[in-house]
């Protein structure tokens, strides 16, 4: 019944999205006839000022900047990125690695005030201060990495492993794996800041992503980690923090199809037997 309910959403969809384009095409019309004579008034009253050193350029008309919000301040990526940067800033761990996370997100974030190294499976050519780039397989990570960080983020990574989406060898384990990789990469008592998105609804949508149970993410993540924090994107954009995980599925957790959540946790120290 879920994947029937699923399906129908998915077919309904580009339907309402056309719906939508043609109820605001007398609106888009409007603004642009609007648009067109604010611009013989500006050139008009240009001309009868002295010359500020401007040539006229082709007209580039946006349509819709005027009715729209300042900026995005919600979603998957404002809340993670935000949320994982404050943490770090304020742990002010010895040597942090970020795993694949967005560079213009959260690494751009933490590079503002310290040192990170960067690892991906694809190139990347920057001259950004603070960051070293490594590219390289998490899966295949190299050897000079393990057990070299107290502090690693892998912000909505995970889910793609596996899927070979980005050049990685397809291994339906791929996610599992990736838990292994980067707990190998830390030190014993040091901390994983990852994310990947989540629903009531687990489900794989090839090449694009996985999308998790949390419970069964946080146990995979239970073998090698203590989980000391989770937080909640749902649907609507909006950030929970500090949610108990077990409550997953619990007002007002129920029905997200496409949330994100964000764990934070603790590499188990070795114990001597």
């Amino acid at each position: 019944m879920a994947t029937a309910t699923r399906s129908i959403r998915m077919a309904v969809r580009p339907i309402r999205k056309l719906g939508a384009h043609l109820r605001a095409f007398p609106q888009k019309v409007a603004r642009y006839n609007a648009i067109r004579r604010e611009e013989t008034l500006f050139w008009q009253r240009y001309e009868e000022t002295a010359s500020q050193g401007f040539s006229r350029g082709s007209s580039h008309y946006c349509l819709d900047d005027a009715d729209s919000q300042a900026g995005v301040a919600s979603g998957h990526y404002f809340h993670q990125d935000l949320l994982v940067a404050q943490r770090v800033h304020h742990a002010a761990p010895t040597a942090h690695l970020d795993v694949g996370s967005s560079v213009s997100g959260l690494v751009a974030h933490i590079a503002s005030f310290r040192t990170v190294h960067y690892l991906d499976i694809r190139p990347i050519h920057s001259d950004a201060d603070n960051v070293t780039f490594h590219q390289g397989d998490l899966l295949k990570a190299p050897k000079f990495m393990y057990e070299s960080f107290d502090s690693v983020s892998c912000l909505h990574t995970l889910e793609h492993i596996g899927l070979g989406r980005y050049g990685d060898e397809v291994d339906p384990a791929g996610w599992v794996k990736g838990i292994r990789a980067l707990s190998a990469l830390l030190v014993p008592g040091g901390t994983l800041y990852v994310s990947v998105p989540c629903s009531t609804e687990p489900r794989v949508e090839f090449n694009a992503h996985r999308v998790f149970d949390p419970q069964t993410f946080s146990t995979a993540l239970a073998r090698d980690f203590d989980v000391i924090g989770f937080d909640v994107v749902l649907d609507n954009g909006r950030l929970l923090r500090s949610v108990d995980d077990d409550s997953w599925g619990v007002y007002p957790l129920t029905n997200v199809s496409y949330g994100l959540g964000i764990w934070t946790a603790k590499k188990r120290r070795r114990t001597n037997s």
